[in-house]
């Protein structure tokens, strides 16, 4: 997308932003109690936050403001409708201190943002973290395709998929962030291992071929894979959540 930066809008990153919202990938971080959903509310907001090179605050500033500009509900708290409903009410900023007891930043970062423009410099890092973040869900797409018409090249397509996640913020079943890089043969070309950054040790591409399609398996007898233990090969635990991200849309918490 040659060019984005020199335009990027407010828009564009906060249709981004929404958009890895409201689809989150990450697993189950366990329990549906209050204080489970909280954890992965703040999971969500960080795991965005990485990806994209911004503060958790400022996802969250992003979600408000691109809830005005929808006009529909993306990020709710109940603090956060009790400031921006104080704030429509036509409160101040020192009033609506007071009625909720948060600091004058605190207020602030409930509110939508004023500014429709970022300034070129957030800008243009922003404008390659969406065109990364468009180009990974394009080889998603295209793999999920490829999958569900049974193409003979489908493997390939996995691995480069996976070569596309590098660097991306994973989440494990148990709430432990890792990430992976593939590891690099000498001419710079991409071998065939992933380096867990939480492990010492690889997952080789053959494990995942295998992983991969012990997971196809249990898509057509029922349905879903149910969890990393399902899949019943070293490494699950980091290749869960990956699968999840890339072709398990059923498995994704809506």
């Amino acid at each position: 997308m040659p060019g984005l930066h020199a335009n990027i809008t407010m828009q564009d990153i906060m249709e981004a932003i929404a958009e890895a919202y409201e689809n989150p990938a990450d697993d189950d971080f366990g329990g549906d109690s209050c204080a489970a959903e909280k954890r992965k509310e703040h999971a969500n907001l960080n795991l965005i936050a990485e990806e994209f090179g911004m503060t958790p605050l400022k996802v969250r500033k992003l979600l408000i403001t691109a809830g005005y500009h929808y006009q529909r509900e993306i990020y709710s708290t109940p603090i956060s409708r009790k400031v921006n409903d104080l704030y429509i009410e036509g409160k101040n900023i020192e009033e609506i201190m007071e009625l909720t007891g948060l600091s004058r930043a605190s207020v602030h970062g409930y509110l939508p943002y004023s500014r429709t423009v970022y300034k070129m410099e957030e800008g243009s890092a922003a404008s390659e973290r969406i065109r990364r973040y468009q180009e990974r869900n394009y080889a998603c797409e295209r793999l999920r395709t490829a999958i569900h018409l049974q193409e003979p090249e489908v493997d390939e397509l996995l691995w480069n998929t996976i070569i596309q996640f590098e660097g991306y913020p994973f989440c494990t079943s148990k709430g432990l962030k890792f990430s992976y890089i593939i590891k690099k043969r000498r001419d710079g070309s991409n071998s065939g291992e992933m380096f867990i950054s939480r492990k010492e040790k690889s997952i080789t591409k053959a494990t995942v071929m295998i992983a991969f399609h012990k997971a196809l398996e249990l898509m057509d007898a029922e349905g879903s894979v149910s969890g990393p233990k399902k899949l019943g090969i070293f490494g699950a635990s980091y290749l869960y959540p990956v699968f999840i991200r890339l072709f398990l849309p059923e498995n994704r918490r809506l």
